[in-house]
């Protein structure tokens, strides 16, 4: 399977569930192939729905409902918000050789880019 990076813009394949990650949930950071992506708090909720997930597929209502925790969605646009924190996400990701590809219909997958 091959992902186009939206930021770097090479196409790479990608590896189902990413590893060699390292968490240090109290500075809401992780560290991968010797680097580290601070996160803010939303983006870390984000990013710990998606851990979760280990390789499959997080809904999109499981990702609003963990990045915004009790929102009602009537009068806020979820979706907006969601997709505009993917893109931050995939930014810092590319870094540390992660992304997060859209199963249409399906929802987010944290992946690995494999070289």
């Amino acid at each position: 399977m091959t992902h186009m990076c939206p930021h770097c813009g090479q196409a790479m394949p990608v590896s189902p569930s990413p590893n060699g990650i390292i968490v240090d949930e109290p500075a809401r950071r992780f560290g991968r192939a010797g680097k580290w992506v601070t996160l803010t708090n939303c983006e870390w909720r984000i990013f710990s729905a998606l851990l979760r997930g280990d390789g499959e597929a997080v809904s999109n209502r499981d990702v609003e409902e963990a990045a915004w925790p009790g929102q009602s969605r009537v009068g806020i646009n979820l979706s907006r918000r969601r997709m505009v924190f993917m893109n931050r996400l995939r930014g810092k990701f590319c870094d540390v050789g992660l992304t997060v590809i859209n199963d249409r219909g399906l929802g987010y997958r944290l992946v690995e880019m494999v070289a």
